[in-house]
């Protein structure tokens, strides 16, 4: 069987918008593996359409939200709320 990476654990790009959907894809293939990409790709897909409308729109809400205070700072670098 060929190996479909060389990485022994799933990595998910570190991204702030995504970051809350990330766990639920994660720890649904953590520990598994799959036939081929393909089989790996039909689970994602079925792990993201399971998650609720409402998770993806707090996603989209919070981002509109750092986004806004990206503006107001006029691009400086800040942290926290």
């Amino acid at each position: 069987m060929q190996s479909l990476c060389r990485f022994s654990s799933l990595r998910i790009s570190n991204s702030n918008d995504w970051q809350p959907l990330f766990p639920k894809i994660k720890n649904t293939v953590k520990g598994h593996r799959f036939q081929d990409i393909e089989t790996l790709k039909l689970n994602s897909t079925q792990q993201l359409q399971a998650i609720p409308k409402s998770e993806f729109q707090k996603c989209f809400e919070d981002w509109k939200h750092r986004w806004a205070k990206c503006v107001t700072a006029n691009g400086a670098y800040f942290e926290g709320d």
